[in-house]
């Protein structure tokens, strides 16, 4: 199958990535889920007891999908800062 080549007028028409695109942007590399930023540290080894459902659900998603679980409970810790901060 040959691929598409986008031409110039075709640039012109793709929108412009705003910061909050970026913010929610997910980072992979081939298949891998790259996190975004540099680690707040060394990670710290946790057992957690997750319903089978939710666990089921990450892990179906394939391999990095507890830097998934990891990014979005980091997401709920900044909203909270956030709003303690007010």
């Amino acid at each position: 199958m040959d691929a598409h080549e986008i031409t110039a007028e075709e640039y012109d028409e793709i929108p412009e990535l705003t910061d909050e695109m970026l913010q929610r942007a997910e980072f992979h590399v081939g298949d891998r889920f790259v996190r975004r930023g540099p680690s707040e540290g060394s990670d710290a080894a946790v057992s957690v007891h997750l319903l089978p459902s939710i666990a089921e659900h990450f892990q179906a998603q394939g391999p990095g999908w507890q830097a998934r679980v990891n990014a979005l409970l980091m997401e709920v810790v900044e909203r909270e800062r956030a709003l303690k901060r007010r």
